[in-house]
Formats: C-alpha cells, sequence, structure tokens
C-alpha cells in the first residue's frame, strides 16, 4: 500500500494524490535532473547491502523553485526476500544548505580579501623599505665613521634623522604585524626562553629614552634565579619592550618603572611592568587593547599611532599567555604579562656563534675573503660597499647589478659569501639561487638573502629554496656584519 503525508504539498507544492502511483507523476520525477544518477546509484549500493539509504539531493518543485531536501529511507522486503518498495522520511534543509553557501561564499571573499591585502601591504613594505634603506644605512655609515668623524652639530643632525627613518620603520613593522595576526600568518618560534636575558635586552634598549625622560628603571628581575618560559624570544622581546617604552613615555617626570616577575601556582611566570605615571582613566579601560586607541593623546606628544598594545596582547595569547592591567588616576599603572614555565634545554650553540663572530671580527678581519652583493639598487650597493669597507677592510667587495652578471662573477671568483637581493631584474634572486646550485663551482658558497620583502611567506619560500639567512632592509649593518662574519668563519674551517 502506498502513503505519502499530506506535509508533501508544502514541500512540492503537489498533493499527495499527484504524485501516487496511479498518477502521471512521481516524487522520483521531482528529483532535479543533475542529482538523479546519483540518488540511483546509492540507493541501489544501500538495497545491495541491505542497509538504510540517506541521501542529500535538489528537487524541482511545482512553482519551478529549486529545494534542497535530505531523505532517510530503506527497503522493504517480503519474506522471501524480494524487494517490495522503499519508505522514507523527506525533509527539507534548503535554508540550512542556503546558510553553509552564504558562509562558504563569505569565506572564500574573506580569504580573498585577506590574499589581496597581503600583497598589497607586501607591495607596500617593499616600496618603503628601499628608500628607508638608504636613509637608515647611510646614517649609520656616517655616525660609525672613525676615520672622517662628525662635529658635533653635523652629528645631531645624522642622529635625528637615523631616528625618524627608525621611527617610520617601527610604524611599518608594526601595521605588518597587525595585519599577519589578523590573517592568521604570523608564525612564532617557541622555546624555552630566559627571561632574565630578555630584561637585560629590553634595559639596554630603553636606557636612552629613559635618561632622556629622567625615568629611573627599577629592575627586580635580573635579582631572581633563572625563570623560563615557553615563548617566542623575539617576540617577548617585542612585547616587553613595547610595555617598557609605555611605562617611560607616560610617566611622569624624575618617576619610577619597575620591572619585577612572579610564580603563579608553579605553572606560569607573572611579568610585570610598573610605572608612576598619570594613570588610564577608567572610560578607557575597556579599549585600551583596540587598535589605534591612544590614551593621553591630545595633552601628551608621543610618537605612534595606537596599535602596540593591540600587538602585544595578540601576541600574547598566541603564545597560550594573557596579558592585563591594573590603573587608577595619578597612581600609575601596572601591566602584567602570565607566560608557561618550562624547563630549559642544554642548547650553547647560540654562544658559540655569538664567540666565532667576535673572534673573526676582531682577529680575522683582514683575512682575504671575497663577497659578491647582487644588488640591482645603486644605493644599497654603494652602502654595503663603504660599511664593508670600513669595518671589514680586508674583505675583497665585488658586485652586480643583474643575476646573470653576479652568477659569471661566482663562477670565475668563487667567494666565500655571496649577498643576493630578491627582485632583481630579469632573473630573480630565487631563480638566481637555483642556478647557483647546479654549478659545481658554487653549488657549496653560502648565500644570504637580503630584502625589502618582509612577509613571513617571502622569508618562509627563501629559506626553504637554501638561502643560509634571510635579512630585511633596511639593512641592519650591525646585523649584516654579525652573519657575514659568521658565514666567512665557517668558509675558513670548512
Amino acid at each position: 500500500m502506498e502513503f505519502i503525508s499530506d506535509g508533501c504539498e508544502e514541500l512540492t507544492g503537489y498533493k499527495p494524490r499527484d504524485l501516487e502511483s496511479n498518477s502521471s507523476l512521481s516524487f522520483n520525477d521531482l528529483i532535479h535532473p543533475d542529482d538523479q544518477d546519483r540518488i540511483w546509484e546509492e540507493v541501489q549500493q544501500a538495497l545491495k547491502q541491505y542497509v538504510p539509504y540517506k541521501l542529500t539531493f535538489r528537487i524541482v518543485a511545482a512553482n519551478g523553485k529549486v529545494k534542497w531536501v535530505w531523505e532517510q529511507g530503506r527497503g522493504i522486503w517480503s519474506e522471501e526476500g524480494d524487494l517490495e518498495g522503499l519508505e522514507g522520511l523527506v525533509t527539507d534543509i534548503t535554508e540550512r544548505i542556503n546558510a553553509e553557501n552564504e558562509s562558504l561564499i563569505a569565506k572564500v571573499k574573506a580569504e580573498r580579501a585577506n590574499e589581496a591585502k597581503s600583497d598589497f601591504l607586501s607591495q607596500m613594505s617593499h616600496e618603503l623599505r628601499t628608500p628607508l634603506n638608504a636613509i637608515i644605512g647611510f646614517s649609520q655609515v656616517l655616525m660609525k665613521n672613525k676615520i672622517e668623524k662628525l662635529t658635533l652639530d653635523q652629528r645631531e643632525d645624522v642622529e635625528q634623522i637615523h631616528t625618524a627613518g627608525e621611527h617610520l620603520l617601527i610604524l611599518i613593522n608594526d601595521i605588518l604585524d597587525l595585519s599577519r595576526i589578523e590573517s592568521g600568518q604570523m608564525i612564532l618560534s617557541m622555546e624555552p626562553v630566559n627571561v632574565i636575558h630578555v630584561t637585560e635586552e629590553v634595559l639596554n634598549l630603553t636606557k636612552p629614552l629613559a635618561d632622556q625622560f629622567g625615568i629611573k628603571i627599577i629592575d627586580e628581575i635580573t635579582e631572581t634565579k633563572d625563570l623560563f618560559v615557553w615563548a617566542d624570544p623575539f617576540r617577548l622581546k617585542q612585547v616587553v619592550l613595547n610595555l617598557v617604552t609605555n611605562a617611560i613615555k607616560y610617566n611622569k617626570k624624575n618617576g619610577t618603572v619597575t620591572l619585577s616577575c612572579e610564580s603563579i601556582a608553579g605553572t606560569h611566570l607573572r611579568i610585570s611592568v610598573i610605572d608612576t605615571g598619570r594613570g588610564i582613566p577608567e572610560e578607557h579601560h575597556d579599549s585600551l587593547f583596540e587598535p589605534f586607541t591612544r590614551v593621553h593623546a591630545d595633552d601628551i606628544e608621543v610618537d605612534g599611532v595606537g596599535i602596540g598594545l593591540t600587538i602585544s596582547k595578540k601576541i600574547v595569547e598566541i603564545m597560550n599567555g594573557k596579558i592585563d592591567f591594573t590603573s587608577h588616576p595619578n597612581s600609575g599603572s601596572r601591566f602584567n604579562i602570565e607566560l608557561p614555565l618550562c624547563t630549559p634545554t642544554a642548547d650553547l650553540q647560540d654562544q658559540e656563534n655569538s664567540v666565532l663572530q667576535k673572534d673573526l671580527g676582531e682577529k680575522e678581519s683582514n683575512q682575504d675573503f671575497t663577497v659578491i652583493y647582487i644588488e640591482d639598487n645603486p644605493m644599497n650597493l654603494a652602502l654595503v660597499k663603504k660599511f664593508l669597507g670600513r669595518e671589514r677592510p680586508g674583505i675583497k667587495f665585488l658586485s652586480a647589478p643583474q643575476a646573470k652578471l653576479g652568477l659569471e662573477l661566482a663562477r670565475v671568483h668563487r667567494p666565500d659569501l655571496i649577498l643576493m637581493d630578491i627582485n632583481l631584474p630579469g632573473m630573480d634572486g630565487m631563480q638566481a639561487l637555483e642556478y647557483l646550485k647546479t654549478y659545481e663551482e658554487t653549488r657549496q658558497i653560502p648565500v644570504i638573502a637580503i630584502s625589502s620583502n618582509a612577509m613571513p611567506a617571502d622569508i618562509d619560500k627563501a629559506i626553504q629554496m637554501g638561502f643560509q639567512k634571510y635579512l630585511t632592509k633596511p639593512i641592519d649593518v650591525d646585523q649584516l656584519l654579525e652573519s657575514i662574519d659568521q658565514y666567512l668563519h665557517k668558509s675558513k674551517i670548512s
């Protein structure tokens, strides 16, 4: 006996009697043509295995509207094992499918928007870093010139140029960091980190600023025993540096900034930065970690755009920690970072590398080393040539404005180290590295990438391709010198 419920009319627009077996139309006739073959195959497979079937497919209603349905059914068998018919329950799932499709479309649009945003930021980063490389680089060269020393006025002018360049670079990096975090592209390198070492680095960096503002730093962390947290060392330093810098800039004259730490239940470490400033008004507490929030911006002249705390909070949370604060008007503020405690591993490689670099810089600067720099920007070439000429006069420096010429020089001179720009005319740095690997004369030469492309994807790709190191522009001449010393030393002892 055939039975079709009254709910059929609401679903299909047809009355039950319109779809009964004695009618010219059946429910199977309503199945969307593109789904019919698939549905029939799935039902046949279920019947062969004597199991229920579950189907998702489309039907075409009486008004021509396409609807999504879900059917759960089974075969009806006689005592002799013959198939007598089918029975099932059909449910309208059109709204759910449409919602899922809308969600999928929104997801695809968001992913495309993130990709477009990343591409735009990558291009803008490159365009801004290129002139900054000359501004910051040449100002460093001028300040480090021990032979032709600057007058006091000249040095002050150059320091202003350098400070302005560094400030612009910080803003660029902050905006890129925020974009990476929001798009889920920030990659951390988690490891045991000695909090004392981080504190010492931060205090060394912020001492000139504290002296400028007349602020006394009270360090209670380095007096404790070694404590290690599970974190990214670079990013942890970035967060602590941001908090200490803010504590200095928003403090009162002759105020203090105190750094302390304490163990929380033996599982976490709380790092605190405490200032004696004017405090954070209560109306700003809820929005303090929101982007572009600047407390006291109207009456205190402080550099920045108000995204440092936003970035710090997100970084700490990615490292499975938390950041909070307490503050009262005219009583200062206390910012706390909590991170998981961990047990350090014995790894002295970094210390050994540091010693090797120092020995090379002090004792082997006049050895007969050859370095080739492949770079199409004349200012960048001039910067590195001038810097190496003064700091490492024994190094034979060769340059090439194009990858093809650089490859020819490398095969002829067989340098100890190659510095390679990525965005080169014609053949780019990635392709040039692949060619270097194919030549017997050059495949063992270490290659350091120097590029204005600072996005994580660019850096990861370069390292995977085989670059020994990736330095971003503007070039930090001290960092570049350390890298050169490191790989020249390796080539000497290999």
